[in-house]
């Protein structure tokens, strides 16, 4: 995970062929890992395919910071403080990160076949 690895900016080039859902993914990406995420989306057709656009950025909180309208190339400069994504905590309680339990994930990630 980017986060961990203390990452306050994930560039995302991409093909998304529907953007409305996909922003909700990012969105929720940005947000459970406390990072700006910056997606650049392709405009136009190849084949049966329409890659729809709508480019974004995204902050740690979740919030569009700015997003592309439609699927015209645009060309959008957005001021951010990378240093927000380094804010962990979601409450006095409850930090990000820290609170994690990975020795709770082991049957998430055994190999098929292993017990």
């Amino acid at each position: 995970m980017a986060a961990l690895a203390g990452a306050q900016v994930v560039c995302h080039p991409s093909n998304i062929v529907k953007p409305e859902r996909a922003s909700i993914g990012i969105r929720g990406h940005a947000l459970c890992n406390g990072m700006f995420i910056a997606t650049a989306n392709r405009v136009g057709a190849e084949g049966d395919l329409h890659f729809g656009g709508m480019s974004s950025v995204v902050s740690p909180s979740g919030e569009i910071s700015a997003c592309a309208e439609g699927d015209e190339e645009v060309v959008t400069v957005v001021d951010i403080d990378p240093q927000e994504a380094l804010y962990k905590m979601l409450s006095p309680r409850n930090h990000l990160l820290a609170d994690r339990r990975p020795e709770m994930y082991g049957s998430l990630v055994r190999a098929e076949g292993e017990e």
